[in-house]
């Protein structure tokens, strides 16, 4: 990943999606997927790291490069055993993204202190018994679009929640 990051941010061509999903990355590789987004920040629209195991630790150093991804719309977190503390730097992060308008955090163990910080105390949202968030609405999106607009204060338009074993 070191090499591609390295041959990647050599290029003058600017990158718009970045895709590294099922790849079984550690934590270990947020370090040069950071470098590379912090080079590519004007231009990277679409991120997704689904299903890999950055976790928390991972999140935290992925999250300040975020931040400076003004360009970003689609952020796809899925699948990588991220936790309150991952959830409380993403919060941080992507708080005044203007841009983002989809997030995706499905199958990560966020817990109801993740979800607090994600959603806030939210009416339209609940953490089941595996620690999943969990959205009492038929339309998913209506239900991610005031959540995010309301609770997140940001532009995000959609939350991809996948898992949802609502009671």
């Amino acid at each position: 990943l070191e090499a591609l990051a390295v041959a990647l941010l050599s290029r003058e061509v600017p990158i718009k999606l970045l895709d590294v999903g099922n790849n079984s990355l550690s934590p270990a590789a947020a370090e040069p997927l950071a470098r590379l987004l912090h080079g590519k920040a004007d231009k990277v629209t679409d991120f997704n790291i689904y299903m890999n195991e950055i976790g928390d630790k991972g999140m935290r150093v992925l999250a300040p490069a975020f931040k400076e991804c003004k360009a970003l719309k689609h952020l796809d977190l899925g699948g990588n055993d991220a936790g309150p503390d991952g959830a409380a730097a993403l919060a941080a992060a992507l708080l005044s993204h203007a841009s983002l308008t989809l997030l995706e955090l499905g199958y990560n163990p966020l817990g109801p202190a993740g979800v607090a910080t994600i959603a806030g105390d939210s009416q339209f949202a609940h953490v089941d018994q595996h620690g999943m968030l969990c959205m009492h609405v038929v339309c998913l999106a209506l239900c991610a679009i005031h959540a995010s607009l309301t609770l997140l204060k940001s532009g995000v338009q959609a939350i991809k929640l996948c898992r949802s074993h609502c009671t």
